[in-house]
């Protein structure tokens, strides 16, 4: 049975999903900057070709190591890989698991097939995960922006999706 509010669900898992997904772009233009300042093609090229076939724990890890050698405040870092890791987590599970409405409760959750009869470990979709996602979003691209600014010598560049690829 289609829940009523069916599309208000399917929307919470757009908007974390495309939150998750910006913060990601910024903190892949962060890599790119820093090894390809001032922007180039080849920049641009060097983050599609290298950056974005990193896994999410690499990006996390070469920001540290970027910031160590910077000498970045390291509770800075550490509060904003807290929140990317937060977010993937989240992001992850809404990718991955499966989604199960509850037509009683009027409740989608998602969970592991295995989670399905201990339902303690399910996630419930609802508007206040996405407020929690956004703001550990926010609190994550803001503290990208910082470390941009520390490292790069530059705010971050609003970027245009629609800049053309070169090989």
């Amino acid at each position: 049975m289609m829940p009523a509010n069916f599309n208000e669900h399917d929307a919470y898992f757009g908007r974390i999903l495309r939150m998750a997904f910006s913060m990601e772009d910024d903190l892949e233009r962060l890599i790119a900057d820093y090894f390809t300042w001032p922007q180039t093609s080849k920049g641009f090229f060097m983050e599609r070709l290298l950056i974005r076939t990193m896994n999410a724990r690499t990006k996390t890890e070469t920001l540290e190591k970027i910031c160590r050698r910077q000498k970045v405040d390291p509770e800075l870092v550490k509060t904003v890989v807290k929140n990317i890791v937060e977010v993937r987590k989240i992001r992850n599970r809404i990718a991955h698991e499966d989604a199960t409405y509850n037509p009683q409760t009027q409740e989608l959750r998602v969970q592991t097939m295995v989670d399905r009869w201990n339902a303690h470990d399910s996630l419930l979709i609802d508007e206040k995960l996405v407020e929690e996602v956004s703001q550990k979003c926010l609190n994550a691209v803001h503290g990208i922006n910082q470390i941009h600014l520390l490292v790069v010598g530059k705010e971050m560049p609003e970027v245009s999706l629609d800049e053309p690829y070169v090989e």
